[in-house]
């Protein structure tokens, strides 16, 4: 498979994190994939054949050609049922409430909902961009920015909070957050749910569990490494690996995983 990220255009930096691309054919060995959370959500836009999410009930749902995806709590697993043509736009957490129209993205949190069925002129303006050839990128971009609320100069109270949590790696105290930023607890859980789509402790233990992952990566010790990455022990990192990826640290490092390797910046197309 072949995977490539693009920046994003200036006017949309704040809001999206970058593009991407995914195409070839899936080999034997791309079954399932596993999708870890990672605090983004994404627009995505499907021109090969559709994939298939396995559900928890052992049975199975097809995606559609173009979807909003919103913050997934815990593992996600998709399977290509033939030639794979994706764009994708992950938004910065927080990136994709000012496209919204309102709506809270918590409302998107672990689903997948059509753009046909939130906006059929957008859908009708994306898909008709994505078969623009070379263009497509561009093309999509300005459809955003034209689409995109006026927003303030300034970071909203979400944006602020989980650029704050990022820049820490996950290790960030929530009282002492919302004091920080001069706000209640509750008033930053009703924005940061609002605009990001899950609670900032949840935010706060995904993005510390993709830092943890991304370092054992090297030759450091774990019970080195969980420390550093704020956690208290061992079982304290294997309970947030198994909610986020399904398995214990070891089963899943151990493991190929493609989607996220690429999406995680640890492997090029």
């Amino acid at each position: 498979m072949q995977y490539r990220e693009y920046q994003p255009i200036a006017g949309l930096r704040r809001q999206v994190r970058c593009l991407w691309t995914l195409s070839g054919q899936p080999s034997a060995t791309d079954a399932i994939e596993d999708i870890v959370p990672d605090g983004c959500a994404e627009l995505i836009i499907n021109r090969g054949d559709r994939f298939e999410q396995s559900l928890a009930n052992g049975e199975s749902e097809t995606h559609g050609d173009m979807l909003i995806a919103g913050q997934i709590s815990k593992l996600l697993q998709i399977r290509p049922t033939g030639r794979i043509d994706l764009i994708g736009i992950r938004f910065q957490p927080g990136g994709l409430f000012p496209f919204l129209q309102g709506r809270a993205i918590s409302e998107f949190s672990d689903r997948r909902i059509d753009v046909q069925d939130f906006d059929s002129a957008l859908a009708g303006k994306l898909a008709a961009a994505a078969n623009t050839g070379m263009d497509r990128l561009p093309a999509i971009q300005r459809i955003l920015f034209q689409g995109l609320q006026v927003v303030g100069p300034e970071r909203s109270l979400a944006e602020e909070a989980a650029q704050r949590i990022e820049s820490t790696g996950g290790r960030t105290e929530i009282h002492g957050l919302s004091r920080a930023l001069a706000v209640s607890e509750r008033s930053l859980q009703r924005a940061f749910r609002r605009e990001v789509g899950i609670s900032p402790k949840l935010f706060a233990r995904i993005i510390r569990c993709q830092s943890f992952l991304a370092a054992a990566e090297s030759k450091t010790p774990w019970s080195l490494l969980a420390l550093d990455c704020g956690y208290f022990d061992q079982p304290h990192v294997h309970r947030d690996c198994r909610l986020f990826t399904g398995k214990s640290p070891g089963v899943f490092l151990g493991e190929d995983h493609k989607l996220h390797n690429y999406f995680s910046g640890k492997a090029e197309g």
